[in-house]
C-alpha cells in the first residue's frame, strides 16, 4: 500500500492504493483498507473520492450476490448487494465508485457516502446508492474501508481488486 499525504492550501491531499487483492471460496467478509486518516486530520465538507477496480468471475449455476459495503473508522457508512449474479462470469471489469463526504468532526463526528458499481454485466452494475449520515470517532485513526462478502462460497466465485485508491 502507498500512502502520499500532501499539504497544500490547508487541505490534505491523499492518494493511497492497495493492489492485487483477492476474495474468493468464502463467504466471510473479507475487507480492504486503502487509507487510514490521521487522528482529527478531517474538516467539515471535506470531500474524499474512492475507487476499486478490478474483475469478477463466478460459478456456473446459483452463483450468488455480492455485497460490498464501504466503512469508515470501523462504521458502516453505505453497503450495497448486486443483482443475483450470471453463471459463468470470466474475469467480467468492474468498477466501484463514490464520495464519502465529512459533515461533523470530533469524537461523534459525522459522515456520508455513496458509490455505484460499474460493470458490462447487468447483474454486477448496481444503481447508485447513497447512504445516511453515520457517527464516526475523527479523534482518533479512521481507516477507509471497503467490506466485501459474497453470499455463496465456491472456488469460482472471485473478485479480484487490482487498484484502490482514495483522494480529496
Amino acid at each position: 500500500m502507498a500512502n502520499r499525504g500532501l499539504k497544500g492550501n490547508g487541505q490534505m491531499q491523499v492518494h493511497s492504493q492497495e493492489v492485487n487483492f483477492s476474495h474468493d471460496n468464502s463467504v466471510a467478509v473479507k475487507l480492504m483498507t486503502a487509507y487510514t486518516l490521521p487522528s482529527k486530520s478531517v474538516n467539515v465538507g471535506d470531500v474524499f473520492h474512492f475507487s476499486a477496480h478490478g474483475a469478477i468471475s463466478s460459478k456456473s449455476s446459483a452463483a450468488g450476490t455480492l455485497t460490498i459495503a464501504v466503512l469508515v473508522g470501523g462504521v458502516t457508512i453505505v453497503t450495497k448487494t448486486t443483482g443475483t449474479l450470471t453463471s459463468s462470469l470470466s474475469a467480467e471489469g468492474l468498477l466501484i465508485t463514490g464520495f464519502i463526504t465529512i459533515r461533523s468532526v470530533g469524537d461523534t463526528g459525522t459522515a456520508v457516502a455513496g458509490f455505484g458499481v460499474i460493470s458490462n454485466d447487468s447483474t454486477v452494475l448496481t444503481a447508485a446508492n447513497q447512504g445516511t449520515a453515520q457517527t464516526v470517532n475523527f479523534d482518533t485513526e479512521s481507516a477507509i474501508t471497503l467490506s466485501l462478502k459474497w453470499s455463496v462460497a465456491d472456488a469460482a466465485n472471485i473478485l479480484d481488486i487490482e487498484g484502490f485508491e482514495v483522494r480529496i
